[in-house]
């Protein structure tokens, strides 16, 4: 595979990341403990990248030209959305404790637990004891099944932080024979048959380790087991980025082991390798808020995306490192995480359902159609996970409760942000996002732009997925097998062959991928992408970017081409909910809204002989895409697409 390279022309803080494959799904037996490999570089002899971002955010931000609005978010937020859930799932439990889908019929991975915790955390927080007996019947049935290798679905390996998280709150409200009956559950498995995935293995076995060190640290296994160090030992080679990226990939899955262990920091943990892991996910946590689009989005890209988990994780994340820095008397920095942390709050509120669950994906498709599911999604695993993610958030809230939010990078941009191994690049100005993938796995993503989210305009509107001629996540309805698109230009192979388009490319036709940045300021971002290979009939394609305050500009340059151009964009036309009103102005330029005319997302194509919307839908995660089509006339090879905002 190619590598992406990142020149500079002018001094910028952009960065360039190597990450690993993905390394699967498959549920596998543990293994007995094996002699501790130790496959832990030393991060602090890495050079840094994230102290370049970090000084040149802080003298963007002290400039002060962020268009910065708090959410006005406080951390009894977390509290409400958790109640809300709570409320609902409890009439979903069974008289054994367990909780049951109410798709699936049947109790499904670690909904349980998951509920226990959410539920615990009202109890000692809120005051809700008509919860203590549902919580309890919760906790009963998550430890017994725990302790006897007979998880739903065999996901022992996510029981144990959540468990420990819910013990101690729950404690106190029950019987001391209960709470023993609970801590007994937990002594007498064996960490190294119980849990399937090997030291070491992938981000199931994180989960499990920082569980297990807390159940060290509550006295609950002897400090002597051998499975957390054996496998945090092992995992030094996914956590091997100057970056502190977790290298399994793809997006959801780098951030969702790191929440883990640093609760996992957070909570005690004072082991081998501590100082290494600490000081690769205080890296991490910086490289996250650069990724993070102003709408509080984790970006795009590979399985699990778009699900409401990916908002979740980073509150864990955010609200940890706020303490941090908090802690070191850095209340700038506290307040950049508190504001990412409520910004991902933020997102996460516009899903709830009326019931008072979330849609667990970005749409508002009825859940009975699992559109944009995963094949292991389901409505109560991916709805209480989330709720579990934000109990422990807000346990981590407490000592900055008071920490006022401060403008985040999501708000001020003025960067380009490279991620080679996961083929990413983000861009931000002022709340104008880009996110570009560079080599599109196409059960997931295009390649080229898939993402642009303005504030101010609904961030589904961007458009904020790809178009896939054969999504891997399950969809119901419109009409996948015909295009695979982002926004990016289409050409005649050959001159006057069959329409391609860069979405299309990827392994077998893109060797190298050159990332240039030419400039990067709080008021103006320009970069180029080009792309070099067997490009189904061209050899090279540039797409230069340039970013202002609500303005994308993306020009792309064919060299040597001859034959007519198009621009190809999904636009979302219907969420499940509502459809959105899409028009052709003035025969250069689309315009969509779904919020009654308010604003619109404008796409506009200077120099095109033509502009239409095709009548057919394209299912993606937010819902259903028409496609956007600007033709060029022969001999351009030189063509612009204009992003931007419209008021109304």
């Amino acid at each position: 595979m190619g590598k992406a390279r990142r020149s500079v022309l002018i001094a910028t803080s952009g960065v360039l990341v190597s990450a690993a494959a993905f390394l699967g799904f498959s549920v596998v037996r543990s293994q007995p403990a094996s002699p501790n490999v130790n496959s832990w570089e030393a991060p602090q002899n890495w050079s840094d990248p994230t102290l370049l971002l970090l000084e040149k955010f802080r003298q963007s931000a002290k400039a002060g030209k962020a268009d910065f609005r708090p959410t006005g978010l406080r951390r009894e937020d977390y509290l409400k959305m958790i109640a809300r859930q709570v409320d609902f799932w409890k009439g979903k439990q069974n008289a054994g404790g367990a909780i049951r889908d109410p798709y699936l019929g049947k109790e499904f991975q670690y909904s349980t637990p998951a509920f226990a915790l959410a539920a615990a955390t009202l109890i000692d927080s809120a005051g809700r004891t008509d919860l203590i007996d549902p919580a309890a019947r919760a906790m009963d049935w998550a430890t017994t099944t725990l302790s006897e290798r007979t998880s739903a679905d065999g996901h022992e390996d996510f029981y144990a932080p959540m468990i420990a998280h819910a013990l101690p709150l729950l404690k106190p409200h029950v019987d001391a024979a209960r709470a023993s009956e609970w801590e007994d559950a937990i002594r007498r498995f064996n960490p190294h048959k119980t849990y399937r995935m090997e030291p070491g293995k992938n981000n199931w076995n994180v989960v499990a380790l920082a569980g297990e060190a807390r159940f060290q640290q509550m006295g609950l296994r002897k400090r002597s087991s051998t499975f957390v160090v054996n496998s945090l030992g092992a995992q030094g080679r996914l956590f091997r980025s100057p970056h502190g990226l977790y290298l399994e990939g793809p997006m959801a899955y780098d951030h969702f082991p790191r929440l883990w262990a640093a609760d996992m920091l957070a909570g005690g943990y004072d082991g081998p390798f501590r100082d290494a892991l600490a000081e690769v996910l205080r890296r991490g946590a910086v490289t996250s808020l650069f990724l993070q689009s102003p709408w509080g989005e984790l970006p795009a890209g590979g399985r699990s995306a778009h699900h409401q988990w990916n908002e979740a994780e980073q509150c864990v994340t955010y609200e940890i490192y706020a303490a941090h820095a908090h802690a070191a008397g850095d209340e700038q920095l506290a307040g950049v995480y508190k504001r990412a942390a409520h910004l991902a709050l933020s997102s996460m509120q516009r899903w709830v359902r009326p019931s008072g669950e979330m849609q667990i994906v970005k749409n508002r498709v009825d859940p009975t159609r699992r559109h944009g599911y995963e094949g292991y999604s389901s409505h109560s695993q991916y709805n209480l996970l989330p709720m579990a993610m934000l109990s422990i958030a807000y346990a981590h809230a407490a000592p900055t409760e008071k920490v006022a939010e401060k403008p985040a990078p999501a708000d001020v941009g003025g960067y380009v942000l490279v991620i080679d191994a996961l083929h990413k690049v983000v861009a931000n100005v002022a709340g104008t996002y880009v996110e570009i993938d560079t080599r599109g796995d196409h059960n997931y993503d295009a390649t080229g732009l898939i993402r642009v989210h303005v504030r101010g305009v609904s961030p589904q509107l961007g458009p904020s997925d790809s178009a896939l001629a054969d999504p891997k996540y399950h969809v119901s309805g419109g009409s996948p097998g015909r295009r695979t698109t982002g926004v990016g230009i289409a050409w005649r192979a050959g001159g006057g062959g069959a329409w391609r388009r860069i979405g299309e490319l990827g392994n077998g036709t893109i060797n190298s991928t050159d990332v240039k940045v030419v400039k990067e300021t709080p008021e103006r971002v320009v970069f180029e992408v080009t792309y070099s290979g067997d490009l189904n009939g061209l050899s090279r394609i540039v797409e230069r970017y340039v970013l202002t305050r609500g303005r994308v500009e993306l020009t792309t340059h064919v060299p040597g081409y001859k034959g007519p151009l198009r621009y190809v964009w999904p636009i979302l036309a219907d969420d499940g909910a509502v459809k959105s009103q899409i028009a052709v102005e003035n025969k250069q330029t689309v315009t969509v809204t779904q919020d009654g005319g308010k604003t619109a997302q404008s796409f506009t194509t200077p120099g095109a002989t033509r502009v239409s919307v095709e009548p057919d839908l394209y299912p993606n995660h937010n819902g259903w895409a028409r496609l956007g089509v600007a033709e060029f006339p022969a001999g351009t090879n030189r063509a612009t697409l204009v992003i931007a905002p419209r008021a109304r």
